[in-house]
């Protein structure tokens, strides 16, 4: 841990904007999801993805801000992200390991984790917490 590279996504920076959240499915699979606090609607280029752990390419627009994400076990290239800020909310599926993304709810979450059970725990503002079982 002595030892970091640093690389670019392709999500726009600012004051309020940028990489929120980083999720692997593997050493090289990833994902880097953000947007702007600014304009949480806008979510345009709001998340980036990697094949190869090193060079990131355009993950595509979402409705909101991604918050956090999280393949879902045993789906394959099925993987959720979500995000809650304010009044913009709301949770986006990818079909493809996070090149494409389209909603599926509009109800969204700071935090998001999936276990192997088949279940995927969120919490949220106000104290919410939820569970999903797919």
């Amino acid at each position: 841990g002595r030892t970091w590279t640093a690389t670019d996504s392709t999500i726009p920076t600012g004051e309020s904007a940028g990489v929120f959240s980083l999720t692997f499915k593997n050493p090289r699979l990833g994902l880097a999801l953000g947007g702007d606090f600014a304009t949480p609607t806008d979510g345009v280029d709001s998340s980036a993805y990697t094949r190869d752990g090193r060079t990131w390419r355009n993950g595509g627009d979402m409705g909101q801000l991604g918050e956090d994400a999280a393949w879902l076990s045993g789906l394959g290239h099925v993987v959720l992200v979500t995000g809650e800020s304010g009044d913009t909310a709301g949770t986006d599926v990818s079909l493809d390991d996070g090149r494409t993304w389209r909603p599926l709810t509009d109800r969204g979450w700071h935090t998001l984790d999936c276990t192997d059970d088949r279940s995927c725990w969120a919490a949220g503002g106000n104290g919410r917490v939820a569970r999903l079982r797919y």
